[in-house]
């Protein structure tokens, strides 16, 4: 492709380009349409031969050449695999600049951390692990790094193409995960920097990312990487439907639930949490099973 761009970057040869485009012609016919000579010419095109845009064939006493129409469709491919590329970066721009927005605040804050930093606490929020400051980094990629790369990876993979038919909606989703996953590396990072955290706020950062997923949940295309993939929902369209509609109430009132649980107190609070989670993610499981049975059975009933 290189040698390609180097033929074009020359007005003479783009000119003789354009002639051939028309017709196709001899040298001496190009040499006369120029002031220039023959010897130039012919540099002109062991140039433009040698990137292959031009062929020529012998026809009695004269070599007449013309366009290599073969070339031009590739590198008009190229062009048009280019552009959707251009394009696709462009989407990821938004994307790619809130996960990096945890990476650029590790870097502010670097000098004053410790070489030590909490990197666990226990219910009640008291540091219970240390780790090197250099390992908040790779929590960083944990954290932000592999949903955004999971999440840029699945439609293409998805074997049911559904998620790829979501369209804009995806792209929200993704983008609101993507906000809630950099908040949330953000909050750990401002924590470890001053040695404390304050779990409520944790657990509110993520009740409201459940309200929001399950908000979600009703426009979710039955597929194998998002949702309740369970036996039942896989293998039942209706299930699935009927299954992520509960859900997706569910989720978003107990995300709300969860996002108040700063009014109890340490470890109340986290108890409160986690059965709010464990209620909102067995009783969606179970109720696809048992629509499972109830089709099973009217089918059995016929």
């Amino acid at each position: 492709m290189n040698t390609i761009f180097k033929a074009l970057n020359d007005e003479t040869r783009r000119n003789i380009l354009e002639m051939l485009s028309k017709q196709e012609m001899t040298a001496g016919d190009i040499a006369d349409k120029f002031n220039i000579s023959k010897p130039s010419i012919s540099h002109h095109f062991d140039i433009l031969k040698r990137a292959d845009l031009v062929t020529s064939e012998k026809k009695g006493q004269f070599v007449v050449y013309s366009l290599n129409t073969t070339i031009f469709e590739d590198i008009i491919k190229w062009i048009i695999t280019l552009k959707k590329t251009m394009e696709k970066i462009k989407k990821e721009i938004p994307f790619i600049t809130i996960a990096i927005l945890p990476f650029i605040y590790l870097s502010y804050i670097w000098r004053s951390l410790p070489e030590k930093v909490p990197m666990h606490w226990n219910a009640l929020g008291e540091i219970d692990n240390y780790g090197n400051k250099n390992d908040l980094f790779f929590v960083l990629l944990l954290i932000v790094g592999l949903p955004y790369g999971i999440f840029l990876t699945i439609p293409n993979i998805d074997p049911k193409q559904k998620l790829q038919n979501m369209g804009n909606k995806l792209n929200n989703l993704r983008l609101i995960l993507t906000l809630f996953m950099s908040t949330l590396a953000i909050f750990i990072l401002h924590s470890a920097q001053l040695q404390t955290i304050n779990p409520a706020i944790l657990f509110s950062i993520i009740g409201l990312l459940f309200a929001f997923l399950g908000n979600y949940f009703k426009t979710l295309k039955q597929n194998y990487f998002i949702g309740f993939k369970t036996p039942w929902t896989l293998e039942n369209e209706e299930i699935w439907k009927k299954t992520h509609l509960l859900a997706g109430k569910m989720w978003f009132v107990g995300g709300l639930l969860m996002a108040l649980t700063f009014v109890f107190p340490n470890p109340i609070n986290f108890y409160v949490f986690i059965g709010i989670t464990a209620v909102i993610t067995i009783i969606p499981i179970g109720y696809s099973f048992l629509e499972y049975k109830k089709i099973k059975k009217s089918v059995e009933e016929k």
